[in-house]
């Protein structure tokens, strides 16, 4: 059975919806919304599975929405639930091929493993080189400026059948419509927000995990934000250097002002913790973003009542204690 047979088997689509649905999805630019979908699950996967099987599929223009982390501002592309639904499918088949192949220093998107582990791995390697230097850095625009001509090669190494890589492709490049109604094509990057993403991005920078994982067994990538340890601070300058070539080649760079290069002894934050050569500890500036979160949240959500405050301050709260793994108590919420 070919690779584009088990995407668009009917059965998978199907199983693929279920985890979307469970995920509920802002509708697309059709305004089908998720239960829309659902209740009419029959129809749709039948008409999907059919325009795939004849090669008459192409995604719906994506509907572009803000979102905001602070000052830090991206971009997110809204799919229609079909596109979806065909892209958890791809994703799906694409994790079992490329997992066996990823580096261990690449922590992001995938099952398994995550950011925790990525802290707990250079916690050790730290401890391991108390006297060494580190080197923390972040990929400026990272899904933005992927090339989708160096992507098509990394994907054509291993996929050989181009109706795969061109409905790979067609999904993460899809077009978008603007508020004035205009239908733009995108002509780099992929967008965030669709199911292949990230494992795309992860595609993209497999050698470039390799390389690093031989340069030094301290290295950690998680997504666009990495972070290596070397013996010193002329090794670390080289392979500060080395990676600066490996991002050029790749048609990416490096957000100078989240670069740093630093010895051991001083910590960097990362993935929201303070690393240093006695480990890991929580930065005072995670336990102030909690703080402003929550008090956030209950004095500018009036639609909401105590008792739902009360419970979305909770989630907040349990989500921020599994991530640092302290022992908070519901009374210690700011009062409604």
């Amino acid at each position: 059975m070919s690779l584009y047979t088990k995407i668009i088997d009917l059965q998978k689509l199907d199983v693929s919806l279920q985890k979307v649905l469970k995920n509920k999805p802002a509708p697309g630019v059709d305004g089908i919304t998720y239960d829309m979908f659902e209740a009419n699950k029959k129809e749709y996967l039948k008409q999907l599975h059919l325009e795939l099987q004849e090669h008459r599929y192409h995604p719906l223009p994506v509907k572009l929405v803000q979102l905001y982390k602070g000052e830090k501002e991206r971009t997110v592309a809204l799919y229609a639930m079909r596109d979806k639904v065909i892209q958890q499918s791809i994703a799906f088949e694409l994790q079992k091929i490329y997992e066996p192949m990823f580096s261990g220093g690449t922590y992001a998107y995938r099952s398994g493993r995550s950011a925790l582990q990525a802290i707990d791995h250079m916690e050790a390697q730290m401890r391991r080189h108390k006297d060494g230097w580190m080197l923390k850095m972040d990929i400026h625009s990272f899904f933005d400026a992927i090339s989708v001509k160096i992507l098509q090669k990394e994907l054509q190494h291993t996929l050989k059948e181009s109706d795969v890589i061109d409905l790979i492709l067609e999904n993460a490049q899809a077009e978008s419509l603007e508020e004035d109604g205009e239908i733009v094509k995108k002509d780099r990057g992929i967008w965030q927000g669709s199911g292949i993403a990230p494992i795309l991005s992860n595609i993209y920078l497999k050698d470039f995990d390799y390389q690093m994982a031989e340069k030094t067994p301290g290295f950690v990538r998680y997504s666009d934000d990495m972070l290596a340890v070397a013996k010193d601070q002329e090794a670390a300058s080289e392979l500060l250097r080395f990676v600066r070539v490996c991002m050029e080649e790749r048609e990416l760079a490096l957000n100078e002002k989240k670069t740093m290069l630093v010895p051991v002894s001083s910590g960097v934050d990362f993935l929201g913790y303070h690393l240093d050569q006695n480990g890991k500890s929580v930065p005072v500036k995670a336990e102030q973003n909690l703080k402003e979160r929550l008090e956030s949240m209950f004095l500018t959500s009036s639609a909401l009542t105590v008792e739902e405050k009360l419970k979305k301050g909770a989630e907040i709260l349990e989500g921020w204690e599994q991530y640092y793994r302290e022992e908070r108590k519901i009374q210690t919420l700011p009062p409604g």
